[in-house]
């Protein structure tokens, strides 16, 4: 085999991550630099696993997890939090979620975007796919095998990232781009909700 005929593949990493307080779902996608939209992307899953967890120990354990993986990505998407009323039990995951996006600020600088929870859910089905049908849709949409929800919800996250770029536009290649109408229509929109909640 001749050394100098081989071809070194440059990948990009694009993050999704679904936070949570006892079991956070981070999904790395690594695809060819030469071929953003592409299909078969090497995939790499994480759940950090935080029940047993309190207060600094929970909130550390998380943050340097996800501060480690997003360091070196292209770009990452976050779920943004669900507005419906949770009162005192909504307040530990908005601490986490603020310092977590504090770090995905100083890693990424603007190459990061929250996706409401209904985008998430609606990006491969209806707004109100419970657990399981993100499960069932994310393998029919993505042929991405899981048995964990977190992972679901995370996966579709890193698919949204995968088709942004640094500059806040979306590379969507009408002939080469592997997803719906729909689906491009939503990622189009993300910019616009990113606005609407002060980004």
């Amino acid at each position: 085999m001749n050394i100098r005929n081989l071809r070194l593949v440059r990948y990009k990493k694009f993050v999704g991550i679904d936070l949570s307080l006892n079991r956070t779902g981070i999904v790395i996608l690594q695809v060819p630099e030469t071929d953003i939209c592409s299909r078969n992307a090497k995939v790499t899953t994480r759940i950090i696993d935080s029940k047993k967890l309190r207060g600094f120990e929970r909130w550390t354990v998380i943050n340097n997890t996800i501060s480690d993986i997003v360091n070196d990505c292209e770009f990452a998407a976050i779920e943004h939090y669900a507005m419906h009323g949770k009162g005192r039990a909504g307040l530990p995951l908005a601490e986490i979620g603020g310092i977590v996006r504090n770090t995905m600020f100083t890693a990424l600088g603007r190459d990061f975007v929250m996706v409401s929870p209904t985008v998430v859910k609606s990006f491969i089905g209806e707004g109100n796919a419970d657990k399981q049908d993100m499960i069932n849709r994310v393998k029919t949409w993505f042929g991405f095998d899981t048995e964990d929800d977190n992972l679901a919800d995370a996966f579709v996250l890193a698919k949204i990232a995968q088709y942004s770029n640094a500059s806040g536009k979306f590379t969507l290649d009408a002939e080469n781009c592997p997803l719906a109408k729909f689906q491009v229509q939503m990622v189009y929109a993300i910019p616009e909700f990113m606005k609407k909640i002060g980004f």
